[in-house]
């Protein structure tokens, strides 16, 4: 937590097609992609069933506002307060590189954080 909201990590992430949010029907893009912010989220937050391609959250949208936080030696410090809407479009997979960002174990209702210590993920 942090001034009474939930944390979750961010990675920059760029995506000119549906990804996961196509749901097998091809490569159309949302109107969204070219012009504002996407995000790839991790399983919890995508699914929360753990199973659907196609995740509840597809073409929502998420209010990300920075903190200043960082992990060391991944990146480092941006301006604090700053925030930005983001349309869900994807998922973010666990396989390489993102296995420490993008941990689809992770228990929405238990303590099994990813090994940066946060839940959620915003790829």
């Amino acid at each position: 937590m942090y001034n009474g909201k939930r944390c979750a990590s961010t990675t920059p992430y760029a995506e000119y097609h549906k990804g996961a949010c196509g749901c097998g029907h091809g490569g159309s893009q949302f109107g969204w992609n070219h012009d504002h912010f996407v995000t790839a989220p991790n399983q919890m937050f995508f699914d929360e069933g753990y199973g659907r391609r196609c995740g509840q959250r597809c073409g929502k949208f998420v209010k990300l506002t920075n903190t200043g936080g960082w992990v060391p030696g991944q990146g480092g410090p941006g301006p604090s307060g700053q925030s930005q809407v983001f349309m869900v479009t994807n998922l973010c997979l666990n396989v390489y590189p993102n296995q420490n960002w993008c941990n689809q174990g992770t228990c929405p209702y238990g303590n099994k954080h990813k090994d940066y210590g946060y839940v959620a993920h915003f790829d």
